[in-house]
């Protein structure tokens, strides 16, 4: 979905004189978090040491947790993304605990990182650990990994250049901190406001259904020579009751608010190169938790 809203950011993009601010954007560095449903997620973690018992053949008994502040502020989705001209990174995290099967099933944090960093019209540098699901194999846990791609991107990618876009007149609302953000539903309505469902949209933008995300006011999409990328502080999303994040208590971590945010402050140059990527991926894929 998120590729979607910018590629309706560039093509929506207002008509005019290009404009050389788009290309000369101060730096900006967003922080997304999402947390659970912590009734749904104890309850979750106990079925999961339980499981975990009965594949390893051991006796069931009480299951120890984490308080339900530990679980209550672990985020589960942890989004940083950064924009600076023409480099653009995004380092995500995301966590969940887990029986480890490999020490009798008790409760632990496992964690999964990716991480992409863009050189616009240059390169770009590719990073993952150990995906959780097999990181919380009960049969055969793998072992934690490290994987760093480097690929050339295509300067034919990078033409032209786009006036910023125009929100003005839609409906803003508070990010968090007093930042202001505008819903991509209402930026899309306006733009296909020929068609009567979508203008209809445009009259209560975030409450709909479907997904949708609330970007940067003051600048939608991150403009450099021609390529926009989206600036989201916060989203949103519905699942059906039935859907498995839902059941385990998950779902409400999704939809990532903001956390951190900064317009105009510098980003150390150090955060684009592969030293931080490798940094960044090395960390502790497997946390001890206290547990009650």
């Amino acid at each position: 979905m998120k590729w979607l809203v910018a590629a309706l950011a560039v093509v929506f993009a207002p008509p005019g004189k290009a404009s050389a601010q788009a290309d000369i954007a101060p730096p900006i560095r967003v922080v997304r978090v999402g947390y659970g449903d912590v009734a749904k997620l104890k309850e979750y973690y106990v079925a999961k040491v339980q499981g975990c018992r009965v594949v390893n053949k051991l006796p069931q008994g009480p299951v120890k947790l984490p308080s339900d502040d530990v679980i209550a502020k672990t985020a589960l989705f942890e989004t940083e993304e950064l924009f600076d001209g023409q480099m653009w990174a995004e380092y995500r995290t995301q966590r969940s605990f887990a029986a480890d099967a490999g020490n009798h099933c008790q409760l632990v944090l496992f964690v999964q990182r990716n991480v992409t960093v863009d050189r616009s019209c240059e390169s770009r540098l590719l990073g993952s650990t150990t995906p959780l699901i097999e990181l919380e194999n009960l049969d055969t846990p793998a072992k934690p990994q490290v994987t760093i791609e480097q690929e050339k991107l295509g300067a034919s990618s990078c033409r032209g250049k786009h006036a910023p876009d125009d929100v003005s007149g839609l409906p803003t609302e508070d990010a968090g901190n007093g930042v202001r953000c505008v819903w991509s539903s209402a930026i899309i309505a306006r733009a296909m406001s020929k068609v009567k469902a979508l203008a209809d949209a445009a009259k209560s933008p975030g409450t709909g259904k479907e997904a949708d995300f609330c970007l940067y006011a003051k600048r939608p999409t991150y403009y450099y020579q021609g390529l926009g990328r989206t600036v989201v502080l916060k989203s949103k999303g519905e699942l059906g009751p039935n859907a498995v994040p839902t059941l385990t208590g998950e779902a409400p971590a999704l939809a990532e608010g903001l956390s951190g945010f900064t317009d105009g402050q510098p980003i150390p140059a150090a955060r684009f190169t592969r030293a931080a990527v490798e940094s960044f991926l090395s960390q502790p894929a497997k946390v001890a938790v206290g547990v009650q």
